[in-house]
């Protein structure tokens, strides 16, 4: 066993003596839930630690798979007690957010204890690491490749992380030396678990370092809770001074806060330097989490036997709400999924991935019962796992069998028909049918869904988008809307479907000229061949 598997053993009992401590302190002052937490935080890191020990120690990829899920299951959990601890240390933070955390974090830990293959770890995808740092310093990672929702967890880690340095660096007390301590653990921290989701994807090869930098979280924080105690103890051994005495130290004090009175500005100035720089340092670690976001979305489309596929993603911001996918068997098209999820930001992001495999796990359950059922199995799950989130999906599934086609809508712009005879271009229900179920995710409206089922010909043209094109507007804000998405599409000189997407963008822009998307824009086109 060398150095780098002993040393998470080593971390691994320090931060269980550390949390007993800490658990003994709260149970003397149990009002103070922020002891409790960060003793749980404590017991927590002990776990992952000793998983690293497993993971480092392993000969085999079977053996590591077991450690690396471990590894994930802790991580999961040690974002529930880590934000918890935050919120009641700094006395700062939305409960909302924290319980979003704990919930989101909780489906990812079921994720990792009960789900098995591609989505979380395959020995089909190893990636088996061999670091050397010297002679004493090696060790072989006998790891898988994260699946989906691994990933999504790493970016779940990220979102929280950033969110616990926001709140750290606007604590009232950040000034005092001890917290300048915790502020450079953080940070310390925040390098490490970079370093780490970029040697897990691959990126390049070096050591894991966040069980080993998560100590120097552990020994601040220790320092300040058990100074904190030691300040406690002290005022209650003073309180016998005479009321002369502490009048006299309350002058002194006075007189101090006067004296230092004139370095306010330069300490406001000095403040708000920091304060860009974190807002500087957010907006990186939000392009990292569209740049996974991306990564999951932008694969190369397979070449099918029986029809033609492009598509079209464009974020509004950072991070998209929009949702696609589509689904392939044997060298020809299955399904066709694309969604939109109420709000924006990382949140609205995390929760895109979440539903993407929800609906592909339905899609693989139902697909013989086709897309109304499909629909409705996924209702039930948002509404049941996640209503408690506040978002909510409206979209589009479609399901092929050849030419035959079947068509459900849950509160979505209507998909668009173009037929290669030239006999129609407009809406793909017929005029006055109505299929448009409700809208996915919400507990007091829930219906069944209806699906519509039609032949598609040769040459026959099927565009889907979201409403990031016909909620677009120009400098007058007046908006695109449907009939000059349909008159594009009409006037479209092609029938190859990157081409068609290439002229409906160009209706649009010439339309909204130099004004911004109005939401994400997401277009599917698919051609019969």
């Amino acid at each position: 066993m060398n150095i780098l598997a002993t040393l998470p053993l080593m971390i691994s009992s320090l931060c269980l003596a550390i949390g007993m401590f800490s658990l003994w302190i709260y149970l003397r002052r149990i009002n103070e839930k922020e002891k409790l937490f960060f003793a749980l935080c404590c017991f927590t890191l002990a776990l992952y630690s000793f998983f690293c020990a497993g993971l480092y120690n392993s000969t085999s990829l079977k053996e590591g798979m077991v450690w690396q899920r471990l590894q994930f299951a802790s991580m999961a959990i040690m974002i529930i007690f880590l934000t918890r601890f935050t919120h009641y240390f700094t006395r700062s933070g939305s409960k909302r957010a924290v319980d979003m955390f704990t919930w989101i974090s909780l489906v990812f830990f079921m994720g990792s204890v009960l789900v098995h293959g591609d989505l979380t770890l395959s020995a089909e995808r190893p990636a088996i690491k061999h670091i050397s740092l010297g002679r004493f310093f090696s060790v072989t990672y006998h790891e898988a490749e994260p699946g989906i929702i691994y990933l999504g967890q790493l970016v779940l880690t990220l979102a929280a992380y950033i969110w616990v340095i926001r709140l750290i660096l606007r604590a009232h007390f950040l000034k005092t030396a001890k917290m300048r301590i915790v502020v450079g653990a953080f940070i310390l921290l925040f390098i490490s678990l970079l370093n780490d989701i970029f040697v897990s994807a691959g990126a390049y090869p070096f050591l894991y370092t966040v069980e080993y930098m998560c100590m120097a979280i552990v020994i601040s924080m220790a320092f300040v809770l058990i100074n904190d105690f030691i300040d406690i103890q002290y005022k209650l051994e003073n309180l016998n001074e005479t009321l002369e005495h502490k009048v006299e130290s309350k002058t002194e004090e006075l007189r101090t806060a006067m004296e230092t009175l004139g370095m306010v500005n330069d300490e406001l100035v000095a403040s708000n330097r920091e304060l860009e720089e974190a807002h500087r340092s957010a907006s990186k670690n939000m392009s990292m989490a569209a740049n996974v976001q991306k990564r999951l979305y932008g694969r190369e489309l397979p070449r099918l036997d029986d029809w033609e596929i492009a598509y079209y993603f464009k974020p509004a911001a950072d991070i998209s709400g929009d949702l696609y996918d589509i689904y392939t068997e044997g060298g020809r098209l299955g399904g066709i999924a694309l969604f939109d999820v109420s709000g924006h930001g990382i949140s609205a992001g995390l929760f895109t991935m979440l539903a993407r495999s929800i609906l592909f796990r339905n899609y693989r359950m139902h697909k013989k019962s086709g897309p109304a059922a499909v629909m409705e199995a996924v209702n039930r799950e948002l509404i049941e796992e996640m209503s408690d989130l506040d978002y909510y999906l409206s979209g589009l599934f479609l399901m092929f069998d050849g030419s035959r086609v079947r068509y459900a809508n849950a509160a979505h712009i209507d998909a668009l028909l173009k037929k290669g005879d030239g006999s129609k271009c407009g809406p793909l229900l017929p005029e006055g049918a109505d299929f448009k179920g409700c809208l996915l995710g919400l507990r007091h409206i829930s219906e069944p869904f209806g699906a519509y089922e039609f032949t598609a010909e040769k040459g026959d043209v099927i565009v889907l988008f979201t409403d990031g094109l016909n909620e677009s507007a120009n400098r007058e804000k007046e908006r695109y809307g449907m009939n000059r998405a349909i008159e594009t599409l009409r006037g479209c000189q092609t029938e190859d479907p990157e081409s068609i997407i290439r002229c409906l963008l160009e209706g649009l822009n010439l339309f909204t000229g130099d004004a911004k998307l109005a939401d994400d824009l997401t277009i599917i086109v698919a051609k019969k061949k």
